[in-house]
């Protein structure tokens, strides 16, 4: 069992470069959250923007051989951990994984599409040949969303109101249960086989011959998921049945539904 070690910052460039720092210090297995973080990452070089004492920054670290667990998992362990600690707050029917490292909500029952909550990715250093550092880093928006014209397309847990669990306050969301919350989670999914991991992850998706769109592309084609690789990349097929893989590196939108 993985039992980690928490540390809390009120400011941090970014809570993943704290967490290799502690790695590398030796320590086995941390958690790192912060009040703010001025250089915080997303997938492909983003950013990750958060407005300061108000959402949930959150990295977890552990040192590992590099195939246990597998390192393609860790963003799928870290997605899937989300997902089931939002469901403690707000109905899962209103909750959704989308491929390959974010989690959308419904902010209300009359809602239109679903909106990005959190977004996840995973890091990794090599010690050695065989022993990695790696850390899943976690943003989710807490009490608010980013507030920038650029981003409109963000919903916040303390919106979801009309959707929570049990008439749960959203508005004072206890930060720390959240953290030990997610922290469990990953601990517990970390000790799963690779295939209950993805089972569970290719359950979630729900992302089957739903019309998948390359963001990058500026042509309309459209194409159609088919499958999952060993290895957590996506199978599409265009309208000749030609096949292409998307990996990490790729944006794609879909309807979520």
């Amino acid at each position: 069992m993985y039992t980690p070690k928490f540390y809390h910052y009120n400011s941090v460039a970014s809570t993943n470069d704290t967490a290799f720092e502690l790695l590398a210090k030796n320590e086995k297995c941390v958690v790192v959250t912060a009040d703010w973080q001025s250089a915080g990452r997303g997938r492909n070089g983003n950013t990750w923007i958060s407005r300061e004492n108000s959402n949930l920054l959150f990295s977890y670290g552990l040192v590992h051989k590099d195939d246990n667990p597998k390192l393609y998992l860790l963003q799928v362990i870290g997605t899937l951990a989300v997902k089931e600690l939002l469901a403690k707050y707000i109905e899962s029917d209103y909750i959704r994984i989308k491929y390959p490292n974010d989690v959308y909500v419904k902010n209300s029952i009359n809602a239109g599409d679903f909106k990005k909550i959190s977004g996840i990715i995973s890091e990794t250093n090599y010690v050695n040949k065989d022993i990695c550092y790696s850390v899943i880093g976690i943003g989710i928006n807490v009490n608010n969303t980013p507030g920038l014209a650029s981003i409109q397309n963000a919903a916040a847990l303390a919106d979801c109101i009309d959707i929570s669990k049990n008439n749960i306050d959203l508005k004072n969301i206890n930060l720390k249960e959240m953290i030990n919350g997610l922290a469990d989670n990953i601990s517990k999914l970390l000790l799963y086989s690779e295939d209950e991991i993805k089972s569970n992850w290719e359950k979630e998706l729900n992302i089957y011959n739903k019309k998948i769109k390359l963001i990058k592309n500026n042509d309309d084609i459209l194409y159609k998921a088919v499958r999952i690789m060993n290895d957590c990349r996506l199978v599409i097929l265009d309208e000749f049945n030609n096949e292409k893989i998307i990996d990490n590196g790729d944006s794609i939108r879909y309807k979520l539904d």
